[in-house]
């Protein structure tokens, strides 16, 4: 709803809070719409910018957050499988396998894969 309000009216009628929606892509999505069919004043290049600059937002917004709701997620994993005080330990053998490829397994990875398959075991097994 507060998208698509600042397209029913031209900016110049509407009251001064309804502003912001210039820099939403509806608005700029109607904007070019209008410049393309109707051959009306042409803002294309600030509409596609403002579009872009929407695009590039989500492309870096959501995989970071994704990457944070992952780790939360991990996180109440190990505290609710393993309890409070091995989780940090945990989640940094987490993160840290699978890092290198079997070409390149030294001494550390090895002792962190079979570290992890023992937890596995017992995770499996105390269930």
């Amino acid at each position: 709803m507060v998208n698509i309000s600042v397209t029913v009216l031209p900016t110049e009628l509407e009251v001064w809070f309804y502003k912001y929606g210039l820099g939403f892509p509806v608005y700029n999505m109607s904007q070019a719409v209008r410049t393309i069919i109707f051959n009306t004043k042409n803002h294309l290049g600030r509409n596609f910018g403002v579009l872009l600059a929407w695009v590039a937002l989500s492309l870096i917004t959501l995989p970071v957050l994704q990457y944070l709701v992952r780790r939360r997620e991990i996180a109440a994993e190990n505290v609710q499988t393993h309890g409070d005080e091995d989780s940090k330990e945990l989640v940094r053998e987490r993160e840290e396998f699978g890092r290198g490829t079997t070409a390149e397994v030294d001494e550390t990875l090895e002792r962190d894969i079979e570290s992890a398959e023992r937890l596995d075991r017992t995770a499996l097994g105390s269930r």
